[in-house]
């Protein structure tokens, strides 16, 4: 069952310097809202920390909160990400 979906990120980060400089938090309201008819919402509420393990490449860690019935209540994440350009 395939349909278009409108997805959204809203995100706010901070450094934590009295930790060490490359640590950061960040909290996240995210959702899929769908094109389409009788298709149920997601949104979710996120928070976790970043390391800078150099200015191109960061490490990641979350907590998700799903706001809504079809997203999971809670679950966590590690993520990398890499800048290229």
């Amino acid at each position: 069952d395939k349909f278009a979906r409108f997805l959204y990120a809203v995100a706010l980060g901070h450094p934590m310097p009295w930790i060490q400089d490359r640590w950061s938090f960040f909290i996240e309201f995210a959702g899929a809202t769908p094109l389409a008819v009788n298709k149920p919402d997601e949104h979710s509420f996120d928070a976790g920390l970043t390391f800078d393990i150099n200015p191109n490449i960061q490490l990641d860690t979350l907590v998700r909160i799903g706001m809504t019935p079809t997203t999971p209540d809670i679950t966590t994440g590690l993520g990398f990400s890499w800048r290229f350009l």
